[in-house]
């Protein structure tokens, strides 16, 4: 009894200090998340708790096929458990990281930058490349980029939909989907040319704590779309570019 006590205590403390470091990442998206997996978790679970619920009954009873449903019970409620896990891993800031580097048919230099955006949208993907006067020029890739999405080709040489700026690239993915760029013709946003590739990938990680950080402190009235949809993306576009017309040293 006294054994259990303690792992009850250990386990209140666990989640308490787990919970307080999710809500320190981003506090606005998270009390939504933690409510969507947890009731999607919960749906799931109920048939096989109701299973081994009835499995415990049908021993008890010394009826046949109890363990065997006990143990049905116990897999599904394991899977559910590891699903809702796997879950948290894929939305979780755990995840930065330059994705794909190279040199376009052009001969420019490109990055593509993962960041994490919040708990709602997940991650998001950013283009930059290397223009003929040596500046990045810098493009939104769009929110909701999934961690398990592999880049199988940056294609340069396809036509593109009427609504995008001609000339850019856009992703294939190894699922055989496409993802485009989501560039603001009217505001192109660059950035200087001292810049390395960890300075770019840098710079999207901190561009999108201060967009968390603007969304954080704002009303929550105020408050009516994602943080990196494409309008709001584009509305920074005119005021980088101003502050980068000239490269800084």
């Amino acid at each position: 009894m006294k054994k259990r006590y303690y792992q009850a205590i250990f386990a209140g403390v666990a989640g308490a200090g787990f919970t307080q470091w999710c809500c320190q990442q981003d506090p606005v998206t998270f009390p939504a998340f933690f409510s969507v997996m947890f009731l999607f978790g919960a749906i799931l679970a109920t048939p096989f708790v109701v299973l081994g619920l009835w499995a415990r009954r049908r021993r008890l009873a010394g009826k046949r096929n109890a363990g065997a449903l006990r143990t049905v019970s116990s897999i599904g409620l394991a899977a559910v458990f590891l699903f809702v896990i796997w879950r948290f891993w894929c939305d979780a800031p755990f995840h930065d990281a330059i994705i794909a580097r190279g040199v376009a048919p052009d001969g420019r230099d490109y990055v593509v930058s993962r960041a994490w955006m919040d708990w709602a949208d997940g991650h998001s993907v950013h283009w930059f490349a290397r223009e003929n006067d040596g500046r990045w020029r810098s493009i939104p890739g769009g929110w909701d980029w999934h961690v398990g999405y592999r880049i199988a080709e940056v294609v340069f040489d396809e036509p593109y939909p009427v609504w995008h700026s001609e000339g850019t690239p856009f992703f294939r993915l190894s699922s055989g989907g496409v993802r485009y760029l989501q560039e603001d013709a009217d505001h192109p946003e660059f950035l200087p040319a001292s810049m390395t590739p960890e300075d770019l990938h840098e710079w999207h990680r901190k561009k999108l704590a201060e967009m968390r950080f603007m969304f954080r402190n704002q009303p929550k009235s105020a408050i009516r779309a994602p943080a990196m949809n494409a309008p709001a993306a584009s509305a920074t576009h005119a005021d980088s570019a101003d502050g980068a017309k000239e490269p800084s040293p």
